[in-house]
C-alpha cells in the first residue's frame, strides 16, 4: 500500500508498540502521553476511539485529569480541536494509516456519511 502525504513532502513511520510505550512513561507530561495514545491507535481518519472510561484506565489517571490534559494537547495543536475523552483525533496531515477502519461513532462518522473535510489540519 502506497501512503502519500503530497508532492515532495518526506514522511517517515513509526512503531505503534513504541507510541503506546511511550504513552504509558508516567515522566512525560499527561498532554503528550495523550497524544502518543492517539498517534498508535487513530484510524483510517485519525479518530481514536476509547470506551467511557477507557482513556483514564489505560494511563492510570482520573477523567479530570485526562479532560485537562486534552485542552492542553488542543492548545498545543497535536490533537484537532473535536477531541474529547471518548475520541482523540489527531491531523490526518500528521499520520496516515490502513489500520482500524474509516469510522467514528463518538463523532457519527459512517462510510455512507463521510463529507468531513481532513484536508487542513485545524
Amino acid at each position: 500500500m502506497s501512503i502519500a502525504f503530497g508532492p515532495g513532502v518526506k514522511f517517515g513511520s513509526f512503531n505503534f508498540a513504541e507510541m503506546r510505550r511511550f504513552a504509558a512513561d508516567t515522566d512525560n507530561p499527561m498532554w503528550l502521553r495523550i497524544w502518543f495514545l492517539a498517534m498508535a491507535d487513530a484510524n483510517q481518519l485519525g479518530h481514536a476511539e476509547y470506551g467511557s472510561t477507557e482513556l483514564p484506565e489505560i494511563l492510570n489517571t482520573t477523567p479530570a485529569t485526562v479532560r485537562k490534559a486534552i485542552r492542553e494537547a488542543k492548545a498545543r495543536e497535536l490533537i484537532r480541536p473535536e477531541s474529547k475523552s471518548r475520541c482523540v483525533v489527531v491531523s490526518t496531515l500528521l499520520r496516515k494509516t490502513s489500520q482500524n477502519g474509516s469510522t467514528c461513532t463518538t463523532h457519527g462518522i459512517h462510510p455512507a456519511a463521510r463529507r468531513i473535510d481532513l484536508s487542513t489540519p485545524f
